[in-house]
């Protein structure tokens, strides 16, 4: 069964909520190779599902990504990432055309699609059990290097004729700050562009995997049977656009440093220093008061003034 849309992210994130500790997984490939899957297992791998854990997407991986008949197998990881980071229809541009088209113009089939995964995928451990069962190893290419993305040798390390040349692309963290995180998805969309321009001619897959911030350590890879996993299904229906615009709507930044303590729990209104001077105040103000009550207190008769201004006082000058 033929993908009609297969290809936007946003219609996988559209409605989700970008939980904190959740990050989007996303799997595709120019080539419908989940429908040569053995008989019982019919139906496709994705489904889209707007959270699911991390354990369970590994599962439903082992036994998916186990000899790909792809010529070329691109796992990406991006750390530090979440929905929100992808949820704008501007954001990824590449990616998006990446999950429309292919690099000829051809259809592109997604194995896997889920929004939010509960804690990180164990990629690491699904790589050894890819070369573990496949007998060859990945190849690290430099994404950052003074020329951009590396030239990838296509050359198969093993003997086999048909073997997939494994390639392994680790980006780097998102920053904190929203605007330089911004960019940083664009920059890291145009080297996803670059690496799969170079499978042109060739059948690919695309593992693009995301951590999420402060991640604790991957749900690890289940090596038993996972033949009685139930696969799922998903169809897109909305177009991307390819053009890059900087996102404008305002970002809170997780880590801000502004201190929202109640006012009485942030200032020390009542000093010991300011105790002391209301203590001194007051015992200043009662002496003064004893003070002028005490001189408004003092009496002198009129008697005393006429006495000495009598008759008698006046022979006594003379």
């Amino acid at each position: 069964m033929r993908f009609s849309t297969a290809g936007t992210i946003a219609a996988c994130i559209a409605a989700a909520s970008a939980f904190k500790d959740t990050s989007p997984f996303l799997l595709f490939s120019n080539q419908d190779i989940w429908a040569s899957q053995e008989a019982g297992q019919t139906e496709r791998l994705s489904n889209l599902n707007q959270i699911d854990s991390a354990s369970s997407v590994t599962a439903s991986l082992v036994n998916s990504l186990v000899c790909l008949p792809v010529e070329t197998l691109l796992i990406i990881v991006q750390p530090d990432a979440n929905a929100a980071d992808y949820t704008s229809k501007t954001a990824a541009p590449h990616l998006r055309k990446a999950l429309k088209s292919s690099v000829d113009d051809g259809p592109v089939y997604v194995g896997l699609n889920v929004a939010e995964v509960v804690g990180a995928v164990d990629v690491d451990g699904l790589q050894t059990a890819v070369e573990a069962s496949c007998g060859y190893r990945f190849r690290k290419v430099e994404a950052y290097g003074e020329d951009g993305v590396s030239k990838i040798d296509f050359t198969p390390v093993s003997d086999k004729e048909a073997a997939t040349v494994g390639i392994r692309v680790d980006l780097r963290p998102l920053s904190d700050e929203p605007a330089q995180r911004i960019r940083q998805v664009a920059y890291h969309d145009v080297i996803l562009q670059e690496l799969i321009a170079q499978f042109k001619g060739r059948s690919y897959a695309v593992l693009f995997a995301t951590t999420p911030v402060n991640s604790k350590a991957p749900a690890p890879v289940v090596h038993d049977s996972v033949s009685d996993v139930p696969n799922y299904e998903s169809e897109f229906q909305e177009p991307l656009h390819s053009e890059i615009k900087r996102q404008t709507g305002a970002m809170r930044r997780a880590d801000s440093k502004v201190d929202r303590r109640p006012l009485f729990e942030k200032y020390q209104f009542f000093t010991p220093g300011i105790f002391m001077g209301l203590m001194v105040t007051l015992l200043l103000v009662a002496i003064l008061s004893v003070g002028i009550r005490g001189i408004a207190g003092l009496e002198v008769s009129y008697a005393a003034f006429e006495k000495e201004m009598g008759p008698a006082a006046q022979k006594k000058v003379q």
